[in-house]
């Protein structure tokens, strides 16, 4: 999972992840970022990922 941090601040932004990411985790923090991206300015990007363990497997069926 994600979640942001330093909210705070305009003029950087942060997220934190932890846990294994999910397809649909990386999809949300794709879409996180190109909406903060959007207003033309160029923010600094914190990205915590001491507690990170990699990407769950894609179940198949």
């Amino acid at each position: 999972m994600f979640k942001e941090i330093l909210t705070a601040h305009d003029n950087v932004f942060g997220l934190v992840c932890e846990g294994k990411l999910t397809k649909i985790d990386s999809e949300q923090i794709h879409a996180f970022l190109h909406g903060r991206l959007e207003g033309g300015t160029k923010p600094g990007l914190v990205l915590d990922l001491t507690q990170f363990e990699g990407y769950e497997k894609p179940r198949r069926c």
